[in-house]
């Protein structure tokens, strides 16, 4: 399994199929979008386990953001979020604690990689 950080523990539930949502296997590492504040965000969830998880009752899941440094300051224990396929509405969540966030955000802001798209966005 992949060691990503864990920006972020959050409690999960996944809808059921009959109810809108996946009808795959949710496992670890898949990408779904990080919906808040009007905005999709892109990343990857895990989970403390390979198996698949269950949809309509609460779990623990981890998610580790593409662009951390957008989210530090944001983000904060209690926090609603979606998780989503596309359009499709995939799981209902709310951030428990920011584990490995800020430490991502720094890391990522001093890339050299970051700092040429900012460049070229100013």
């Amino acid at each position: 399994m992949p060691n990503y950080p864990k920006d972020i523990e959050a409690e999960i539930i996944f809808l059921l199929p009959e109810h809108g949502g996946r009808k795959k296997p949710i496992i670890s590492g898949l990408r779904p979008q990080f919906y808040y504040d009007g905005r999709d965000w892109d990343g990857t969830m895990h989970f403390d386990t390979e198996e698949h998880m269950p949809m309509g009752i609460p779990i623990i899941m981890y998610f580790a953001f593409i662009s951390p440094e957008c989210h530090w300051g944001k983000l904060l224990p209690g926090k609603e979020f979606q998780l989503r396929d596309g359009p499709k509405i995939i799981g209902n969540g709310r951030i428990l604690r920011l584990i490995d966030l800020e430490e991502s955000a720094n890391t990522a802001s001093q890339s050299e990689t970051y700092s040429i798209m900012r460049k070229n966005n100013d």
